[in-house]
């Protein structure tokens, strides 16, 4: 629990800086770190962790390997193309233009994730925001995920037309209320 925002508090003093002639050191670490990550895969780095995790003895240069696992594990959900194009890309490094959510979900579905994994993964290795409850999608990828239903049943949970009126997201007053409701 953190009392009176003390951690916020502690960000703030670290963030705006007191003495204009530390902020050279500053940018420069700042610099180096966001070059760091230019050099990193780090979607790449979290298939390769959970695959660890499933058992799979894998390192980062097999990426042909971690393709066909995945491509086994797409079908086995029921995607009969396999592993799209978009997490090929990924799993690459090619560069690719925001890609849909789904795609996510879906990798994150291939590898058996829990909706905690989910979020983990979302946030750490693909640096987004996790289950936006007021989007349909990732409402019902969440409560999919969330309630162990199988891909093909999330599937055609999508694939309804519309929610009913009384779930519409403007009924609450929080995307944590959602959240919570869906759960």
């Amino acid at each position: 629990m953190i009392e009176n925002n003390k951690n916020t508090t502690m960000a703030m003093d670290k963030i705006y800086f007191e003495d204009p002639t530390d902020w050279e050191d500053y940018l420069f670490d700042s610099t180096e770190y966001a070059m760091e990550l230019d050099n990193r895969n780090p979607v790449l780095e979290g298939i390769v962790e959970r695959l660890i995790q499933l058992g799979i003895q894998i390192t980062c240069e097999d990426k042909k390997v971690i393709t066909k696992e995945l491509n086994k594990r797409y079908i086995a959900m029921g995607i009969e193309e396999g592993v799209p194009r978009v997490v090929k890309n990924w799993i690459s490094g090619t560069p690719v233009n925001p890609a849909y959510r789904e795609n996510l979900y879906n990798l994150c579905i291939a590898l058996g994730m829990n909706a905690e994994q989910v979020r983990v993964f979302f946030l750490k290795n693909y640096m987004t925001i996790p289950f936006n409850y007021k989007d349909r999608t990732d409402a019902i990828y969440f409560y999919g995920i969330s309630h162990g239903l199988p891909y093909l049943e999330i599937l055609k949970l999508l694939n309804e037309n519309e929610l009913d009126e009384d779930s519409n997201s403007d009924f609450f007053e929080s995307t944590k209320m959602i959240g919570n409701y869906i759960a």
